[in-house]
């Protein structure tokens, strides 16, 4: 699976932010809370969401702009992020 971890700020403070691709599942997956290893309550999880598979990165983007994070973007042609990601899709890692 795998995990890019950033911090960030948010309109609940600072908070980390972890996501990726989950290859066993084929689905995207993000958290994001103040403290990640420690939580057992997130601020945000996909698996939360009604249907975790067909989470996508717009999608995820949408939830970065919901809780006010501005210092990430997983849209394609800017930070390189998007792009990583499918290539993590694409290489099922």
């Amino acid at each position: 699976m795998s995990q890019h971890w950033f911090d960030a700020e948010s309109n609940e403070g600072e908070v980390e932010i972890m996501l990726g691709w989950d290859p066993p599942l084929q689905w995207f997956h993000m958290c994001i809370d103040f403290s990640i290893e420690y939580s057992e309550d997130p601020l945000y999880t996909n698996l939360a969401e009604p249907d975790p598979r067909m989470v996508t990165l717009e999608y995820l983007q949408s939830v970065l702009e919901r809780f006010g994070i501005t210092d990430l973007e997983i849209i394609p042609g800017t930070t390189g992020l998007y792009e990583k990601l499918i290539e993590d899709r694409e290489l099922n890692r």
